[in-house]
This record gives structure tokens, C-alpha cells and sequence, in this order.
């Protein structure tokens, strides 16, 4: 019975303890990280701004490669989010961008589902200084009485702090390599055949689907044609119906001859000489900036272009272990 009873009152000199830990622990938990990055703001607010870019500097992708991530929303605009859902290590959850200041702030909503559920929020800061950038990373939590006992044995500025040194030392390699993002230059095209596949759908279905079982299609053809593949595979944009919501596009393949029976498919040929050129870095999907770019310039110059644009797919993202910094995606306008 002794034992009975020093166990509990034990029990209740650990229970008071908690108790007394849970009254008087921090209720909140903010933490920061800076890093002088020797790259323009705006490259950097364009890095942070887009969450499909999150894979390419995020210390958490690299502890699970096989994460599944879902996107919506528009890059740089309130309510732009991207939903994980990996391994332990990463559990699922939600990041939102919740408010915008232009090159200048990014604030960003965080809602965890597993291992467990709860929500907090942070901020990214961009600031000039001495020719490069100053980028501050925050993260702010609030605790209920349960999760402030367990906080109070946890060194939480460490953990998530070393995290987010990993993340500002990525983000910094990124940025202070990015290639030029829109640069026009006038260039010479050499006139091409190409074998493609030309087609009306509707915007939401221009994806990654539609384009590899097209190409699929087109290799078969050449195959069967012993046509010989001149370079990288491209598409050809005829037009894009903002109120129909359509699109006017030809996956399809340069090649050296046209000799062969193209049943269902299209010989296009383009036989301009002159060219304007965006050399652009980046996702597939978010070549829009680039083409706002290109006609700005178009409208600069006064000129008139073909209704035809070329998009050349030059970098293989296998290549470069699917690093969409490094894939280059060749945005070709022909003046008339």
C-alpha cells in the first residue's frame, strides 16, 4: 500500500509539474532566418512567388522524392497554393499565399493535416542591400495548453531553423544562377519540316498528357516512315481563343524529309529566316510570362508577326534531374 501510495503522489507531483509548465510556457512561437542573396529581387520574388518552383530549393522535397504535389491558383496572386501529400518525414498538409507585395513581401498561410493537424503562418521579406538582396524567412505558431507542454521540451528555433538555413542556401543557389529570364534576341531561323499533329482543345486539356501520347503517336510514324528526328521536339501554337477557351496547337517533330505516308498526322512547313527568340528556364507550364515578354517587345518595335509561334523543347528534364531552372524552353516569334 506504501508503494500505491508514493506512486501517487508521484503522479501528482508530475501532473502539478505539467500543470505548472503548461500555465507558464509560451503560448506562441515565432523564429526568422536571413540571407544575403546576390541576385535582383524580382528573380527572387519570382522564385517564392510560384510554388511550382517550391521543389527546386524546399529543404523538405529532398526527404521525399516521391512526394504527390497539386497546384492552383495563379504564381504571384493571393490564394496561389500547392497541397503535398509524402512519406513521414513530410506528412500532407497546405501552403496558401495569403498576401502580395510585389518584389517586396510574400505572406503565406501553412495547415498541416498529418502526422498532425494545425495551422500557423510566416512571411518571406525582400530587401535591397549593397547590390544584392536580403531575404528573410519567418514562421509564427500559436499553442494550446497540451501543445505548449510539449514545446517547452523542444528546442523548436533549432529544428525549423536549420531547415530554413537549408532552404536559404538552396533558394540562393537558385537564384544567383538563374539564367536571363526574358531576353529578345533577334536570331536566324533555319527553314524546317516538321511532322506534327494539329489540333483543337480546350485549354484544360493542353497538359503533359496530351503532349506525350502525341509525341508517342509521332514516334510510332516516323518509325514506320524511316524518317530521321532533326532536333528538339516543339509546338506550334495557330492561336489561343480567350472566349472559347481553345486552343489551336501541333505537337510535332523536325525532320529531314517529309517522304512517307502521314496518314491523320500534318507536314508543316516553316520556311521563314528570321526569328525573335526567348531563351526561358523553367516549367512547361509557365512559359506565360515569357510570351507577355516577347509581345511587349513586339509592340515596342512596331512589327507584325506570322500567326504561327514555336515553342522548342530543348532541354530534356531527365537531363538535369528534373531541375526546371536548367531546362530551357526556345519561345520563337517570326516577323512578316
Amino acid at each position: 500500500m506504501k508503494i500505491l501510495k508514493w506512486i501517487g503522489i508521484l503522479l501528482l507531483i508530475v501532473i502539478a509539474g505539467l500543470v505548472i509548465i503548461g500555465l507558464i510556457a509560451p503560448k506562441e512561437f515565432s523564429m526568422q532566418r536571413s540571407k544575403v542573396i546576390n541576385a535582383d529581387r524580382n528573380v527572387i520574388f519570382g522564385i517564392l512567388s510560384d510554388y511550382n518552383r517550391m521543389i527546386e530549393w524546399s529543404p523538405w522535397a529532398k526527404l521525399d522524392p516521391n512526394c504527390a504535389y497539386e497546384y492552383s491558383g495563379n504564381p504571384g496572386e493571393v490564394g496561389h497554393s500547392y497541397t503535398w501529400k509524402g512519406n513521414k518525414d513530410v506528412g500532407s498538409g497546405t501552403m496558401t499565399l495569403s498576401e502580395v507585395v510585389p518584389n517586396e513581401k510574400l505572406s503565406f498561410n501553412l495547415k498541416f493535416v498529418e502526422p498532425f493537424e494545425s495551422e500557423s503562418d510566416g512571411h518571406w521579406f525582400l530587401t535591397d542591400t549593397a547590390g544584392a538582396t536580403l531575404v528573410t524567412w519567418t514562421f509564427h505558431d500559436k499553442y494550446n495548453f497540451i501543445e505548449s507542454i510539449i514545446m517547452y521540451f523542444m528546442d523548436m528555433d533549432k529544428m525549423l531553423g536549420t531547415d530554413y538555413e537549408k532552404g536559404l542556401d538552396s533558394l540562393k543557389e537558385i537564384a544567383e544562377n538563374s539564367k536571363p529570364a526574358y531576353e529578345v534576341k533577334e536570331v536566324s531561323f533555319t527553314p524546317t519540316t516538321y511532322i506534327g499533329k494539329r489540333v483543337q482543345v480546350p485549354f484544360k486539356q493542353v497538359d503533359s498528357t496530351l503532349f506525350a501520347s502525341t509525341y508517342m503517336e509521332l514516334g510510332a510514324a516516323l518509325a514506320k516512315n524511316k524518317a530521321q528526328m532533326i532536333g528538339a521536339p516543339v509546338s506550334i501554337a495557330y492561336g489561343w481563343n480567350m472566349e472559347t477557351q481553345m486552343a489551336d496547337i501541333a505537337p510535332a517533330f523536325p525532320v529531314a524529309t517529309d517522304k512517307g505516308k502521314w496518314d491523320g498526322l500534318n507536314v508543316i512547313k516553316i520556311n521563314d529566316t528570321k526569328a525573335l527568340c526567348i531563351e526561358y528556364y523553367g516549367p512547361y507550364n509557365q512559359t506565360e510570362k515569357a510570351h507577355a515578354a516577347m509581345e511587349k517587345y513586339i509592340q515596342s518595335k512596331g512589327l507584325s508577326v506570322q500567326d504561327y509561334v514555336i515553342e522548342e523543347y530543348a532541354t530534356d528534364p531527365a537531363s538535369v534531374n528534373y531541375d526546371y531552372s536548367k531546362v530551357m524552353t526556345r519561345i520563337y516569334y517570326f516577323p512578316k
